[in-house]
């Protein structure tokens, strides 16, 4: 009789973590291996049941990090605990062991991403980026919006709650708060997520002249306006056209608006402090005006006539008659 011993095949798992921006190394995070199912031997018994922590690992310097030889099976390796300014990736990355896992197919790669905190700074009217702002998170440096109207903000601790303040924003713009706030957990997670991203707006007080013609209501086109201070000082100069006349960046106060350098065709405005699209009309008179009230004052001139006309006639009539 000849006794032939059998043992279950093996195969370890070998994890490299490396920060998701730069591929370098990372240490110190903390790894579970965990069973993605019944693991069993080939006599069907069960040597770890499916979601049981098989192991648990750290890496090292080189962001390395290897099990003990496991059973033929589907793992999952999770991240417990990340070192400091990373976070936990909630999500698991898939592993096998198979008969055939060589030193290549053994190997599985996590990738560490750093607590993210993005601002993105619009115009509350418009919807577009601004550009330019600074913002002071305690503890870093000033950071200014890029041309998305965007900052960026790493290097955040754990269980630790921020303050994010308006130092200031572009000309003309005006901020309603003045601070935004947000908590890192212990995970290294805002609000459950790896990247955060928080929206700010800013608005301009600004104004809509409309111009039309007296007679029929229409856009007036081709009129020469200005907008004054209440120094007098001109804001703005325009020629109208077929779209409405939009000027940013006032301040609240009172302002005039004229034909060119016509003082006599002044109208007020008084411009308040809101975020809303404040409007003002301006009627005038032009061509197709002028032409009109003429062909009306005709009709009327015509029309007196022949009145008149009628009236001379009705009385010769009425003369002939009675002679």
């Amino acid at each position: 009789m000849v006794t032939v011993k059998m043992k279950p095949i093996k195969r370890t798992i070998r994890i490299s973590a490396e920060d998701a921006e730069s591929a370098k190394a990372v240490k110190d995070v903390k790894l579970e291996i965990v069973a993605a199912e019944d693991i069993k031997a080939a006599d069907g018994t069960v040597r770890y049941p499916s979601g049981k922590v098989v192991e648990k690992l750290t890496t090292n310097d080189k962001g390395s990090a290897e099990s003990k030889e496991l059973y033929i099976g589907k793992y999952s390796v999770k991240q417990a605990s990340a070192p400091k300014y990373y976070a936990v990736d909630p999500k698991a990355v898939a592993a096998s062991v198979t008969e055939d896992s060589g030193t290549d197919k053994g190997l599985i790669k996590i990738d560490c991403v750093k607590t993210k905190v993005t601002v993105t700074l619009t115009d509350e009217r418009t919807e577009k980026p601004i550009k330019g702002a600074v913002y002071e998170l305690e503890g870093k440096d000033e950071l200014t919006t890029d041309s998305n109207g965007q900052i960026t903000i790493t290097d955040l601790n754990k269980s630790t709650g921020y303050k994010l303040n308006v130092k200031s924003v572009p000309k003309g713009y005006h901020k309603k708060s003045k601070e935004l706030s947000f908590k890192v957990d212990g995970k290294g997670l805002v609000k459950d997520e790896v990247s955060h991203e928080l929206n700010d707006t800013a608005y301009t007080i600004s104004l809509d002249v409309r111009v039309r013609d007296y007679f029929f209501g229409r856009k007036a086109k081709g009129v020469d306006l200005q907008l004054l201070d209440e120094n007098k000082n001109v804001i703005d100069e325009w020629t109208t056209n077929n779209t409405e006349h939009i000027i940013t960046g006032l301040s609240e106060g009172k302002y005039f608006v004229q034909r060119l350098n016509d003082e006599g065709s002044q109208i007020t405005v008084n411009i308040r402090d809101t975020s809303e699209l404040q409007r003002t009309e301006m009627k005038v008179w032009d061509t197709i005006d002028l032409f009109a009230v003429l062909m009306a004052g005709g009709l009327v001139i015509a029309a007196g006539l022949v009145f008149g006309l009628l009236i001379k006639r009705r009385e010769k009539v009425r003369r002939t008659n009675e002679k």
